[in-house]
């Protein structure tokens, strides 16, 4: 709701900060809008969510309003939980991803050298990759690229599933479209 709320909800920004640490946990269909829904809340495994996710994904739709938040959510994406560090970083991703912003070499660490190809995989598919910084994008068609030749067949799957409904530009494609020719060459 908050992150509809337009220029307003700003001002619940710095109420919303030390709820990134709250261990609290909350009903799941309270957290989730819809079940089928491919967000890392959505793919948790317990029927509670946190209390601090729900908050991160708040944040995040309060996109560069919620700037005040960067420093706890770059906290949060060391979060020993990964979906807590998923929603971290999509948030990151949605509030200071833009050209300059503070979130990006946090974002860029993690697409360049997190070995947690699923996490990778699942900030991906919560950034809108168009409105991000020029240097995430190369990075994030560089991932794609390498997750295209992992050796875990889950994981090709799951990058070609990305490549085909992400809302990808040209540049971030362009990386994987060599993988994909040689990967139908070998079939």
């Amino acid at each position: 709701v908050l992150g509809r709320a337009g220029p307003d909800a700003k001002a619940a920004v710095p109420d919303l900060i030390p709820l990134l640490k709250d261990q609290t946990r909350v009903e799941r269909a309270i957290a989730s809008a819809t079940a089928s829904s491919p967000e890392p809340e959505a793919q948790m495994p317990a029927t509670l969510f946190p209390l601090r996710g729900m908050a991160a994904r708040v944040l995040q739709n309060l996109g560069p309003d919620a700037q005040a938040a960067v420093p706890a959510l770059i906290e949060m994406t060391k979060d020993k939980d990964e979906p807590m560090r998923a929603v971290a970083a999509a948030a990151l991703a949605g509030i200071g991803s833009h050209p300059g912003g503070a979130a990006v070499s946090v974002l860029l660490d993690i697409l360049k050298n997190s070995n947690d190809d699923l996490f990778k995989l699942r900030l991906i598919n919560t950034m809108n990759v168009g409105k991000v910084d020029p240097k995430i994008k190369s990075a994030v068609g560089t991932a794609m690229a390498r997750m295209l030749q992992s050796g875990d067949r889950q994981i090709r799957f799951m990058t070609l599933s990305t490549i085909r409904y992400g809302k990808f530009d040209a540049e971030v494609g362009a990386a994987a479209i060599p993988i994909l020719r040689a990967m139908l060459k070998d079939k």
